[in-house]
This record gives C-alpha cells, structure tokens and sequence, in this order.
C-alpha cells in the first residue's frame, strides 16, 4: 500500500466518523432541529455515495472495521428513494464475506425487503 492509499484510508476514515458525530450531535439536540437534521443526512447521503463511486465496498481490508461500521450505518439510514443504491451496496457486501460484519448484511437487507415490503430474514 502505498503512503497515499493510506492517508486516503486515513482520511474516509475521519470523514465517516465526523459525519455519523455530527449526526449524532444533531439527532441528539434539545430541542431538535429537523431542517438541520434533514440536511446533515441530505450531505452524508451525497458524500457516502462518492466514497463508495470512488473507492467501492467500505470494508475491514481497505478501511477498517469502525469505518466500514459507519458506512453501513449511514447507508441503513438512508431513506426509501435511496433503495437502488442501497441494494447495490448490499450486494457489494453480500460478495464480500468476512472482510464486513454478516450482522450488518443482514440487517440492511432487512431495512431493503422493508423498503420493498417484503418480510424480514
């Protein structure tokens, strides 16, 4: 790996887990502001889907387990109209067995067939 790949692993890191702090900070708020909610996840959503464009499955070999963590929590959050992304990310893990956590997998292809109105695994 070279020093670049390992400050851009360094650096997604970091940005997945300001982006899951800040989420929490104004989920967490009293009272909580939804417009500032709803645009925190509206700019998450836009800067998972270029992680992922540009660098695919946030797994445990490229990233690391905590930031592959985050990565799927933010994307299990994502809304309804995201499900297309959502299944392919499914998919990226559902190839990818040991280097993601199988919980995980389970649990957002749990939140698709919700999405899809199917019934839970």
């Amino acid at each position: 790996m070279t020093s670049k790949n390992i400050k851009d692993k360094n650096i997604i890191a970091d940005m997945l887990q300001g982006m899951i702090d800040k989420d929490q900070k104004a989920i967490n708020k009293k009272p909580v502001d939804k417009e500032e909610v709803k645009q925190i996840m509206i700019a998450n959503r836009k800067t998972v889907r270029s992680i992922v464009k540009e660098h695919g499955l946030i797994s445990f070999s490229k990233f690391g387990e905590k930031a592959s963590f985050n990565a799927w929590l933010l994307i299990q959050h994502f809304p309804k109209t995201s499900i297309r992304f959502m299944e392919k990310y499914l998919d990226m893990m559902e190839k990818a067995k040991g280097d993601v956590n199988p919980r995980n997998v389970a649990y957002l292809q749990d939140r698709v067939n919700v999405y899809k109105g199917k019934p839970l695994m």
